[in-house]
């Protein structure tokens, strides 16, 4: 990446989002019955303890490549509200009634609530804009990355330490330490040009890095049970979890590289798209296995997905005529 290939850096891009993106269902489609096995419940507590690492690697893709922004900032969010803020909109006005009008409750506060992300799957929306300001006012030089990498720091450290001697499960709703850990990350590594250093590293110490997370992690989850979606430990697990998905890619992409291709290139469409399918599927399984296809139901989320984005690509084939049509779900 980097000074490497562009093509590679493409295909190591979309990889990494096309894993991240199936982390993302996983928090979305593992709903079980109340009287689901134990059994099942733990696996369930397993995957949904690993969906986090999902939106880490979103948040320091976004800012690896924000790092090749170079357009004046009008320009830049105008680009970004046809190609950002127009698909949130709109999908999730889509996603909002399919909800609130099953369940009640429809208002105008409640729908505002839903788009801003407040107890919704949008709030990454909310907070990526946010992390996207703040770093077009920075950017000038490239080390003022630094500010809110330090701020990062500086906020999550007294979390992690209260969690220890106190509540383990202390949570914040943006986990305001960790998202501009992994932005500042992303996008210093970009600037610096310390992408291949990175892939290197991971390539020799990958497995070695997988093993210490496992590690770590199993003993986190053995000691104190299922961890929750903010849960303030995982910031330190994800310095550990970036080098272990990169050589996860790695080892995996000469059997799998081509599906994670199409599924990172879509990953944006999978992300608006994919909740209402999630309750659908968990809904069905839950009717008939009681939680047993658990494990499954993610791959079957995104291959929906993916396959009824395909379908709309042949319907609305990238024209200018129609391009604004694809636009709306997410689709570049």
């Amino acid at each position: 990446m980097g000074e490497i290939d562009k093509k590679r850096e493409s295909q190591m891009v979309n990889r990494l989002r096309s894993i991240a993106i199936l982390l993302v269902v996983i928090a979305h489609s593992t709903v079980l019955p109340n009287d689901a096995a134990k059994s099942v419940t733990v696996i369930e507590s397993i995957l949904s303890s690993i969906s986090f690492f999902g939106v880490w690697i979103f948040f320091m893709l976004g800012g690896y490549l924000f790092a090749y922004e170079k357009r004046p900032a009008g320009k830049m969010f105008l680009r970004k509200a046809e190609t950002l803020i127009l698909p949130w909109a709109f999908t999730g006005t889509l996603v909002y009634f399919w909800t609130y009008v099953r369940h009640g409750g429809i208002s105008f506060g409640s729908f505002a609530a839903f788009l801003a992300g407040y107890g919704s799957y949008l709030w990454y929306m909310t907070v990526f804009t946010a992390l996207l300001v703040v770093f077009t006012v920075l950017r000038r030089q490239w080390y003022f990355a630094f500010i809110p990498l330090i701020y990062g720091v500086v906020i999550t450290i007294p979390w992690v330490l209260y969690s220890v001697v106190g509540d383990y499960f202390k949570l914040c709703y943006f986990l305001a330490g960790g998202w501009p850990i992994a932005f500042s990350l992303g996008y210093i590594i970009n600037r610096r040009n310390l992408q291949k250093k990175l892939y290197s590293f991971s390539l020799k110490y990958g497995l070695l890095c997988a093993l210490g997370f496992v590690s770590v992690f199993a003993a986190l989850f053995v000691i104190r049970g299922r961890l929750y979606y903010w849960s303030v430990q995982y910031v330190p697990l994800c310095l550990l979890f970036t080098p272990t998905v990169i050589w996860l890619v790695a080892v995996a992409e000469k059997r799998l590289g081509n599906i994670m291709d199409k599924v990172g290139k879509v990953s944006f469409a999978v992300y608006l798209i994919h909740l209402p399918i999630a309750g659908i599927i968990c809904n069905v399984f839950n009717r008939f296995d009681r939680g047993y296809s658990v494990a499954i139901r993610p791959f079957i989320v995104i291959a929906i997905c993916w396959f009824a984005i395909w379908i709309f690509e042949r319907l609305v084939p990238k024209t200018s005529r129609l391009s604004f049509i694809r636009k709306l779900i997410g689709l570049r």
